[in-house]
């Protein structure tokens, strides 16, 4: 091969190379938070894709706040099922005439409940769980109350539905509320 043809080859190459600019792309499985994350009150956000998410919720929660079941079956999936064990509350959107769960922070139970953590989870492409733990107070000093929140959304295409609502409270039947 010819010196000529070897430069030539050899810018040619160069010339390529510099074109490329190596750049890393994003990851953008590194930008849906890791299964599992914790959170606290305190704790930003893990990204467009959970707040959309917790705004689903946070649209459901106001539905319940007050009283809006034709708010609650468009923001849910048609198979939906709401539990709130300790109101014995079971809502379907079969049964849209069904008691709504209430809402926990702000509700009308005499404790005032804080949120103490959170976990954001997909669970496939189409589906995440958000978990939420709060602890209970009266008159701004905790007790040894906590409840959770297991709730399963969907992705539609119309966006975030909620498909499962399941509440449960560290208050058992035997004990007196304040």
């Amino acid at each position: 091969m010819s010196v000529r043809r070897r430069a030539g080859l050899l810018l040619g190459v160069v010339a390529l190379g510099s074109a490329c600019r190596f750049e890393k792309r994003p990851d953008l499985a590194a930008q849906q938070p890791a299964a599992g994350t914790q959170y606290s009150a305190s704790t930003p956000s893990g990204g467009p894709l959970e707040d959309t998410v917790r705004a689903t919720l946070a649209a459901v929660s106001d539905a319940f706040r007050v009283g809006d079941v034709t708010r609650v079956a468009q923001l849910t999936t048609r198979d939906a099922v709401l539990i709130d064990q300790e109101d014995e509350v079971r809502w379907t959107r079969a049964d849209a005439a069904a008691q709504l769960p209430r809402p926990l922070l702000g509700g009308t139970d005499g404790l005032g409940w804080t949120l103490a953590g959170s976990t954001f989870s997909m669970l496939s492409p189409d589906a995440a769980l958000l978990s939420l733990d709060f602890q209970a107070s009266v008159a701004g000093e905790n007790v040894p109350w906590t409840a959770v929140e297991s709730w399963v959304v969907a992705r539609t295409e119309v966006g975030w539905r909620l498909r499962y609502l399941h509440r449960s409270r560290g208050l058992g039947r035997s004990e007196a509320r304040p």
